[in-house]
Protein backbone atom coordinates (compact mmCIF):
# COMPACT_ATOMS: atom_id res chain seq x y z
CA UNK A 1 0.00 0.00 0.00
CA UNK A 2 2.95 2.12 0.95
CA UNK A 3 4.37 1.35 -2.81
CA UNK A 4 1.25 2.74 -4.34
CA UNK A 5 1.00 5.74 -2.15
CA UNK A 6 4.07 6.83 -3.31
CA UNK A 7 3.50 6.04 -6.97
CA UNK A 8 0.09 8.01 -6.53
CA UNK A 9 2.34 10.93 -5.02
CA UNK A 10 4.89 10.91 -8.01
CA UNK A 11 1.85 11.07 -11.25
CA UNK A 12 0.75 13.90 -9.07
CA UNK A 13 3.80 15.80 -9.08
CA UNK A 14 4.51 15.09 -12.97
CA UNK A 15 1.34 16.31 -13.77
CA UNK A 16 1.77 19.69 -12.20
CA UNK A 17 5.00 20.01 -13.33
CA UNK A 18 3.52 19.14 -16.73
CA UNK A 19 0.66 20.99 -17.21
CA UNK A 20 2.02 24.71 -17.85
CA UNK A 21 3.46 23.14 -20.94
CA UNK A 22 0.84 21.44 -22.21
CA UNK A 23 -1.47 24.41 -21.64
CA UNK A 24 0.97 26.42 -23.67
CA UNK A 25 1.47 24.34 -26.38
CA UNK A 26 -2.37 24.08 -26.64
CA UNK A 27 -2.79 27.68 -26.52
CA UNK A 28 -0.18 27.81 -29.49
CA UNK A 29 -1.67 24.89 -31.37
CA UNK A 30 -4.69 27.10 -31.42
CA UNK A 31 -3.19 29.77 -32.91
CA UNK A 32 -1.64 28.18 -35.36
CA UNK A 33 -5.00 26.34 -36.53
CA UNK A 34 -6.66 29.86 -36.23
CA UNK A 35 -4.40 31.22 -38.51
CA UNK A 36 -4.11 28.07 -41.22
CA UNK A 37 -8.16 28.08 -41.49
CA UNK A 38 -8.69 32.03 -41.08
CA UNK A 39 -11.12 32.17 -38.31
CA UNK A 40 -11.62 32.84 -34.43
CA UNK A 41 -9.92 29.47 -32.47
CA UNK A 42 -11.03 30.22 -28.82
CA UNK A 43 -11.39 26.71 -27.96
CA UNK A 44 -9.79 23.21 -28.43
CA UNK A 45 -13.19 22.23 -30.06
CA UNK A 46 -13.69 23.66 -32.99
CA UNK A 47 -17.38 23.49 -34.94
CA UNK A 48 -17.33 24.16 -38.60
CA UNK A 49 -20.89 24.42 -39.32
CA UNK A 50 -22.09 23.17 -42.70
CA UNK A 51 -25.70 23.14 -42.91
CA UNK A 52 -27.33 19.96 -43.62
CA UNK A 53 -26.69 16.79 -42.14
CA UNK A 54 -25.58 15.28 -45.40
CA UNK A 55 -23.06 17.33 -46.10
CA UNK A 56 -21.43 17.08 -42.54
CA UNK A 57 -21.01 13.17 -43.19
CA UNK A 58 -19.74 13.26 -46.38
CA UNK A 59 -17.24 16.26 -45.39
CA UNK A 60 -16.78 13.43 -42.20
CA UNK A 61 -16.08 10.72 -44.68
CA UNK A 62 -13.66 12.83 -47.23
CA UNK A 63 -12.03 14.20 -44.49
CA UNK A 64 -11.16 10.20 -42.83
CA UNK A 65 -10.54 9.36 -46.44
CA UNK A 66 -7.65 11.68 -46.02
CA UNK A 67 -6.58 11.05 -43.03
CA UNK A 68 -8.59 13.14 -40.23
CA UNK A 69 -10.73 11.90 -37.90
CA UNK A 70 -12.90 15.01 -37.60
CA UNK A 71 -17.06 13.55 -36.92
CA UNK A 72 -19.73 15.28 -38.02
CA UNK A 73 -22.89 16.80 -35.60
CA UNK A 74 -25.70 16.69 -36.38
CA UNK A 75 -29.62 16.84 -35.42
CA UNK A 76 -30.77 16.54 -32.66
CA UNK A 77 -27.54 17.12 -30.85
CA UNK A 78 -27.73 20.28 -32.86
CA UNK A 79 -30.15 22.72 -34.43
CA UNK A 80 -31.51 21.32 -37.64
CA UNK A 81 -29.68 22.81 -40.51
CA UNK A 82 -26.27 23.57 -38.64
CA UNK A 83 -24.73 20.11 -39.03
CA UNK A 84 -20.86 20.48 -38.23
CA UNK A 85 -17.90 18.67 -38.35
CA UNK A 86 -15.93 18.84 -34.85
CA UNK A 87 -12.17 19.38 -34.95
CA UNK A 88 -10.57 18.32 -31.33
CA UNK A 89 -7.26 20.71 -30.97
CA UNK A 90 -4.82 18.87 -28.48
CA UNK A 91 -0.93 20.20 -27.27
CA UNK A 92 -0.02 16.46 -28.70
CA UNK A 93 -0.73 18.25 -32.29
CA UNK A 94 2.13 18.79 -34.22
CA UNK A 95 1.70 21.90 -36.68
CA UNK A 96 2.36 20.28 -39.69
CA UNK A 97 -0.47 18.25 -39.00
CA UNK A 98 -3.04 21.49 -38.09
CA UNK A 99 -1.59 23.01 -41.76
CA UNK A 100 -2.83 19.83 -43.36
CA UNK A 101 -5.98 19.10 -41.58
CA UNK A 102 -6.67 23.07 -42.64
CA UNK A 103 -6.02 22.72 -45.98
CA UNK A 104 -8.07 19.42 -46.06
CA UNK A 105 -11.29 21.51 -44.57
CA UNK A 106 -10.67 23.82 -47.28
CA UNK A 107 -10.83 21.79 -49.70
CA UNK A 108 -13.71 19.49 -48.58
CA UNK A 109 -16.44 21.95 -46.78
CA UNK A 110 -15.36 24.46 -50.24
CA UNK A 111 -16.21 21.32 -52.50
CA UNK A 112 -20.13 20.86 -50.90
CA UNK A 113 -22.74 21.73 -52.78
CA UNK A 114 -24.96 24.80 -52.01
CA UNK A 115 -24.39 28.16 -52.38
CA UNK A 116 -24.40 28.94 -48.33
CA UNK A 117 -21.85 26.09 -47.41
CA UNK A 118 -19.53 27.23 -50.53
CA UNK A 119 -18.28 30.45 -48.89
CA UNK A 120 -17.57 28.49 -45.44
CA UNK A 121 -20.54 27.43 -43.94
CA UNK A 122 -23.69 27.77 -43.46
CA UNK A 123 -25.49 31.35 -43.72
CA UNK A 124 -27.00 31.50 -40.65
CA UNK A 125 -23.32 30.19 -38.95
CA UNK A 126 -21.41 32.81 -36.46
CA UNK A 127 -18.08 34.34 -38.45
CA UNK A 128 -15.97 32.25 -35.65
CA UNK A 129 -17.42 28.93 -37.25
CA UNK A 130 -16.94 29.92 -40.93
CA UNK A 131 -13.66 28.85 -42.59
CA UNK A 132 -12.06 32.14 -44.34
CA UNK A 133 -8.70 32.91 -45.78
CA UNK A 134 -5.51 31.43 -43.83
CA UNK A 135 -3.40 33.83 -42.28
CA UNK A 136 0.11 34.62 -42.47
CA UNK A 137 2.04 32.93 -39.26
CA UNK A 138 1.89 35.39 -36.04
CA UNK A 139 5.26 36.05 -35.32
CA UNK A 140 7.23 33.82 -33.28
CA UNK A 141 5.78 30.72 -34.60
CA UNK A 142 7.78 29.01 -37.31
CA UNK A 143 5.97 27.65 -39.67
CA UNK A 144 7.79 25.80 -42.74
CA UNK A 145 7.58 27.76 -46.33
CA UNK A 146 6.09 24.02 -47.53
CA UNK A 147 2.76 24.63 -45.33
CA UNK A 148 1.81 28.01 -46.07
Amino acid sequence: ADHAMRQVAAARAAIRLATPQLRQRLRANLDVFADAIGASVTSPIVPIVVGDEESALAASAELLRAGFLVPAIRPPTVPKGSARLRVALSAAHEPADLHALARALHTVVRGLPGSARAGSGAESAPASYRLGAPRPPREGIHIPNSLI
